[in-house]
């Protein structure tokens, strides 16, 4: 889908604003702050996608907002128009081939994309970035699954029904929800439980004492009910015992009979024979009956000829009924459609003025071409006028250069020593030049004698701390030699290091010999300084030819540069003569298109391309009200046909005063009669069948009856009954013999029981075990049974007492089915909610497939803008997005700067698109993304983005002039 062109008739700030993209594939639209660069992106997704509901329309998007978006779609220019008061705010679509078609066309070609999916994808701001490092998990994965499963619209409304239903149900922290009512009513009924608890604990002893009472009557009662059972077993055995006799002699007497061949159940069978061929003989006579009544049936029933034979006419128009309904309605809707179109020619004229009629609309020239030429012109001329101002801002900018820099050479002119001022202190400072050298001596010499002079009072110190420390040594050492070895060894000792404190003394007092210098050797070098001092030249004489020479060298400069911009002056003014002149030849071409074309002359230029616009409305509604008039022609021509076939059946069926109603009625009368007799001959036909199939299975019984006296061998069926009888006291035996088994078994109760009776019987088992002994521990069970019920008995009437207060059992029943209603409603929820998941589960896997793709170009384009510093993109549930630098350093996106993070955020959008493969690539709108990026990398971008625009046609809004630059043409919005 390729956007041409843009006309809000009424939108935000825009009234009967168009724009036209020259290119289908990058186009730029500048503009300043709040000039309407998002009302355009909002007004096109609007277009494609709907208003919102009237309930949340605001003064930015009013009932009477709308326009039209002229798009190519598979190589065919298309208009789409939506208006948020008309049609309750649905499109309508103008095809090239003249036909119009609904909202539902544009579904098909958008193939399911909605106006969300479309901006989480083609259509973003800046804004975006300031969520990309939170960027979770499961909305990456939205994304994901919805560029994946496009046109999976049902998958998202099964969630939202999923979650409805939850909702409906349940809510964490929610108060209307039926499951958070139910909470806090068990809460409350809980609380009202606990404060009855606490005053019932005599009834809770109470209620113990009971159960335990009734258990162990329990236990009693299970007791006596198997001694009940035991004697029941025993009666039993005693039942069957005579029966089991007579089955043993039975079997002993048919053992001893001669064996016959007879037909089982013979007897019975041709009792039954006889009986069916009499039935049969009774139906025959009686489906007989039935049709001799069905035939005077058929000759009752009025039929009607004339009427079927026009049924083929009647059904035609009633097919064409609904056709004819539908007409009328269309006829009501194009003589509406036809006012307003007239409505709007009128507002059309009123814009265009007076000087513009019907047939000067039709004469106009506004074919493609001419449209082309128009922009064209108008374009080089808005082209020429924006090079023009950019050249007087560049002669404005150019002189006002010049003019500071000859105020900065008048300042630093001023600034200047006059020649002879400098040739002065060029020389004293030359003269002087030995005497710095001498001054720079003494200070030598001066400071070397300020150092000396402390070094002497160290020494002086150290020899007197020398002395006295090396007398106590030879006084201690003498001492000690004296008193502990001999007084030779300590006068030795006292000798020897008295000596070495003398030598000490004696090194130290040479060394500050060395160091020493006069005190009038010093008075006069600093004499001899202060003299040299005297005759040197001052420093400020120094630094005031020093800041001349700088001073002179930065007016040098400056002069050079103010020669230079005179030059630039100069060629800026040669330019602007020359764009003048393009300026004038631009007016002479669009005057030249005006008279070529049919416009008046007089033409404002500024309003030409909406005069050019309301000229091709107005062209439009001439063509759309010939369209209607033609259309309502049509109609009322078919009406009138559909009439006069009415009227011509009815005269055929000599019906006066014929309607299509009538017709019908008629019709289904006479269709009514005719399945009525149809109906009678079915029957009849089918009686008929009957009887010829009751005398088939008369002979059929007749033959049964034949092959049974055969298998008797006998010839007639008195002898037959006579061997019947025969063989049916045995067969009577045979059946005792069963009626016993069958006797027995409900004696004893069951199958299992008599195998149990036979065993018992066998075994011997009642021989020591007689009634009398059952019974007499069934009394026993009884009288400890009626002890326990006394028991019980008071115990009840004491909890009877205590719940003389019927207010805790209706509060237990009220909690008890409280809590089974919330138990009911929370098996509800979890059967929701475990679908929910189970959805959800299946998307995460289908997504999980397609995020390394996703990665996989995402770092390609990536690498591509950094310019290789990046080469990967990778992402972690648990810290979102990072890159791996080139270097191998890994970053995550908060590490990274403002610009990159943006970048990267572009990146994914496109990433993202390029997945989002459809037969219809939709156009990618990006407003203001690119606003933090270097020069270097907004060039890669847009590099980029020009590469992409090959498949989607690419929109940049933007408010910096530095985009402009490197985009190259562009299309500017105005406030």
């Amino acid at each position: 889908m390729i956007i041409k062109e843009v006309y809000m008739e009424a939108f935000g700030h825009f009234h009967q604003q168009r724009f036209v993209f020259q290119s289908a594939q990058f186009n730029t639209i500048y503009g300043a702050n709040e000039a309407g660069k998002t009302t355009l992106m909002t007004f096109i997704i609007h277009m494609l996608f709907g208003f919102p509901h009237r309930t949340t329309l605001s003064p930015y998007i009013r009932e009477q907002s709308g326009g039209r978006l002229t798009v190519d779609i598979e190589g065919e220019t298309v208009i789409i128009e939506r208006y948020a008061g008309i049609n309750k705010g649905r499109a309508t679509l103008f095809r090239e081939n003249g036909s119009i078609e609904s909202e539902d066309v544009l579904a098909i070609w958008l193939q399911g994309m909605n106006q969300t999916l479309y901006q989480h994808i083609y259509a973003f701001d800046i804004d975006g970035i300031a969520h990309l490092e939170k960027l979770s998990s499961e909305d990456l994965n939205h994304y994901l699954f919805s560029t994946g499963m496009m046109g999976n619209e049902r998958i998202s409304q099964i969630e939202r029904v999923l979650d409805k239903h939850m909702g409906e149900r349940f809510k964490p922290g929610g108060r209307n929800p039926m499951m958070n009512q139910e909470l806090k009513s068990l809460d409350d009924k809980r609380g009202q439980l606990k404060d009855w608890e606490k005053q019932r604990q005599t009834y809770d002893e109470k209620i113990n004492e009971w159960e335990n009472v009734r258990e162990r009557e329990q236990e009693l009662r299970e007791r006596r009910a198997a001694l009940q059972e035991e004697a029941l077993q025993y009666q039993r055995y005693q039942s069957v015992l005579p029966l089991l006799v007579e089955q043993q002699d039975i079997k002993q007497a048919l053992d001893q009979q001669p064996k016959q061949t007879f037909p089982d159940q013979g007897l019975e069978q041709l009792e039954s024979l006889r009986s069916n061929i009499m039935t049969l003989e009774g139906e025959q006579a009686e489906k007989q009956d039935k049709i001799n009544r069905i035939k005077e049936r058929i000759d009752m029933i009025r039929t009607y000829p004339d009427i079927l034979r026009e049924e083929a006419a009647i059904k035609q128009l009633m097919s064409e009924q609904p056709t004819i309904e539908q007409a009328r309605r269309n006829r009501d809707e194009v003589s509406h459609q036809l006012a307003h179109e007239n409505q709007a020619l009128q507002a059309t004229m009123e814009h265009l003025g007076p000087e513009w009629t019907k047939e000067t609309i039709r004469n106009a020239e506004i074919h493609i071409e001419a449209k082309d030429q128009l922009q064209k012109v108008l374009q080089h001329k808005h082209t020429l006028e924006q090079k023009k101002e950019l050249v007087e801002q560049q002669l404005d900018n150019s002189t006002s250069q010049l003019e500071r820099l000859q105020d900065r050479l008048t300042s630093l002119k001023s600034r200047l020593l006059t020649e002879e001022k400098r040739k002065q202190l060029e020389q004293a400072t030359q003269s002087n030049s030995d005497a710095h050298a001498e001054r720079d001596w003494l200070e030598h010499q001066l400071n070397t004698a300020r150092g000396s002079s402390q070094l002497q009072k160290a020494i002086t110190r150290t020899q007197k701390s020398l002395t006295v420390t090396l007398s106590l040594l030879a006084i201690a050492g003498g001492w000690l030699g004296w008193q502990q070895l001999d007084r030779v060894f300590g006068l030795l000792a006292f000798a020897v290091i008295a000596a070495g404190a003398l030598a000490g003394y004696m090194a130290l007092g040479r060394l500050k010999k060395t160091w020493t210098t006069s005190q009038e050797q010093i008075d006069d070098w600093q004499r001899r300084l202060n003299e040299v001092a005297s005759s040197s030249p001052s420093t400020t004489d120094r630094e005031l030819l020093e800041n001349d020479r700088r001073l002179r060298v930065e007016y040098d400069h400056l002069q050079q540069q103010f020669t230079d911009e005179q030059d630039h002056n100069q060629r800026i003014l040669e330019q602007l003569d020359t764009h003048q002149q393009q300026l004038n030849d631009a007016l002479h071409a669009i005057y030249h298109w005006l008279q070529d074309h049919g416009f008046p002359q007089t033409t404002t230029i500024d309003l030409l391309p909406d005069i050019y616009d309301w000229v091709a409305e107005g062209r439009r509604q001439l063509m759309q009200i010939e369209v209607y008039q033609n259309k309502k022609v049509s109609l009322e021509e078919q009406l009138q046909q559909f009439k006069q076939g009415v009227e011509t059946v009815g005269q055929r069926i000599s019906m006066d005063n014929a309607h299509a109603a009538g017709l019908e009625q008629w019709l289904e009368t006479a269709k009514a009669a005719e399945r009525d007799v149809s109906h009678q001959q079915a029957i009849l036909e089918q009686y008929e069948e009957d009887v010829a199939g009751l005398q088939k299975k008369i002979g059929y019984y007749q033959d049964q009856i034949r092959q049974l006296l055969a298998q008797a061998g006998v010839e007639s069926e008195e002898a037959f009954h006579e061997k019947g009888r025969h063989i049916e006291r045995q067969q009577q035996q045979q059946t005792r013999l069963q009626a016993l088994k069958q006797q027995m078994t409900v004696t004893a109760g069951s199958e299992a029981l008599l195998v149990k009776i036979e065993q018992w019987f066998a075994k011997g088992t009642w021989s020591e075990r007689t009634q009398a002994m059952i019974e007499q521990d069934i009394r026993d069970i009884d009288q400890n049974l009626q002890e326990l019920q006394d028991q019980r008995t008071a115990l009840q009437s004491d909890i009877k007492y205590l719940e003389d207060n019927e207010a805790y059992p209706e509060l237990v029943h009220d909690y008890e089915q409280l809590k089974a209603s919330f138990n009911h409603r929370a098996k509800e929820w979890a059967v929701y909610q475990t679908a929910l998941q189970l959805l959800k589960t299946t998307k995460r896997t289908y997504q999980t497939e397609r995020l390394p793709y996703l990665l996989k170009q995402t770092s390609a384009y990536f690498k591509m803008v950094t310019h290789g510093r990046y080469e990967n993109v990778q992402y972690d549930d648990n810290h979102g997005f990072y890159v791996m630098a080139s270097t191998g350093e890994q970053r995550f996106v908060s590490e990274l700067s403002r610009g990159t993070k943006e970048q990267l955020y572009v990146c994914l959008r496109l990433a993202l698109g390029q997945m989002f493969e459809t037969q219809t690539a939709m156009p990618m709108i990006i407003d203001d993304s690119l606003v933090n990026f270097d020069r270097q990398r907004r060039q890669e971008t847009l590099d980029l983005l020009k590469q992409f625009s090959k498949q989607h046609q690419m929109i940049i809004l933007t408010c910096h002039e530095s985009q402009i630059e490197d985009s190259g043409e562009f299309v500017e919005l105005s406030l």
